[in-house]
């Protein structure tokens, strides 16, 4: 009687093995290094469709005219003159959106034991400086400022006031590295989440149908579209990255958070929001889940052990503990 599939398939493997020797020896290595690293099939999948939306976004906006876009916006319902800020607008936020690689690098490097907090907080500390520094020398250097607003096209994104100032995009590089290093990992998470999109929402949807005025230029049907985001993006990180906790609890948890960033988001008119909205999402949550004796559970079965790209650099992982 022959041999079934199963067993045929065996002795093929282990002759396969045993005929490359030490090359099989080293081929298993590089799939097990491999399995490491994509182990967590959702975040590298949800990780692929951000990266796909942000280089659409990026690719629509440059490619598209204005004028097409005014006309979409206009036939669906909004003013001519209302269609025009949210072109504007879409420039910037569209820029701004792209920052969804912080958070997302995040996640999918905790779930994927490519990332801790000790090292996400040297990459964005590491970030920011490189950035901040590179707008005190276009700041210092009329030429290099010249260079980066015209040849770059620059300031179609900024605002008039920072072309000789610094610009949001520093504050917003220092409001997620403040969030990285002062909270949890997935409350950072969920404050660097709220300032991307919370802040992109708001903007557009108060351009695009706000009516109803709250503060200064803010409206209602703003602040509606970014607590509504935020609360979603709450949800969701809570969810998927702290198991321990029930719905209702994360449900709570992340309520706290978007009314806190959007409260955030509609006062913050002469302090920069960059750094107020993410900090105040992630003392909402932080401080609700201690008075409700939750807190403990806002750790996730992701920390607590270094991740292994400490090793690929040959580099001794920080102390752990000491960044809880």
């Amino acid at each position: 009687m022959g041999m079934s599939g199963a067993s045929q398939g065996g002795v093929m493997a282990e002759a396969v093995v045993e005929a490359t020797g030490v090359a099989g020896a080293a081929g298993v290595a590089a799939v097990q290094e491999i399995a490491i690293v994509v182990h967590d099939s959702q975040s590298v999948i949800m990780a692929a469709v951000v990266m796909v939306a942000i280089f659409a976004a990026i690719g629509y906006m440059g490619a598209v005219k204005k004028k097409a876009l005014v006309d979409t916006l206009k036939a669906i319902g909004i003013t001519k003159e209302r269609a025009k800020r949210v072109f504007k607008e879409l420039l910037r936020k569209v820029f701004h959106f792209s920052g969804a690689v912080m958070p997302t690098v995040y996640y999918v490097g905790l779930r994927n034991s490519l990332m801790d907090k000790p090292l996400g907080c040297c990459i964005m500390v590491t970030v920011t400086s490189l950035y901040l520094i590179g707008d005190v020398l276009r700041l210092s250097w009329p030429a290099f400022n010249h260079y980066m607003l015209v040849d770059l096209g620059w300031n179609k994104i900024m605002r008039k006031e920072e072309y000789h100032n610094f610009t949001g995009i520093g504050w917003y590089f220092a409001g997620n590295t403040l969030a990285t290093l002062f909270f949890k990992p997935t409350v950072a998470m969920i404050a660097m989440c709220g300032l991307v999109l919370g802040d992109f929402f708001a903007a557009l949807v108060g351009k695009a149908v706000g009516r109803t005025k709250l503060l200064g230029s803010k409206s209602l049907e703003g602040s509606t579209g970014c607590f509504a985001v935020c609360f979603a993006c709450s949800i969701a990180l809570l969810v998927s990255m702290l198991p321990a906790l029930t719905f209702g609890q994360a449900a709570l948890l992340a309520f706290a958070g978007a009314l806190a960033a959007t409260l955030a988001e509609l006062f913050s008119i002469n302090v920069n929001d960059n750094i107020t909205l993410p900090l105040a999402s992630g003392v909402a949550i932080s401080l609700t889940a201690l008075w409700l004796g939750w807190y403990p559970l806002l750790t996730s079965d992701y920390e607590g052990k270094p991740a292994v790209t400490w090793a690929l650099l040959g580099l001794d992982p920080p102390a752990i503990a000491s960044f809880r």
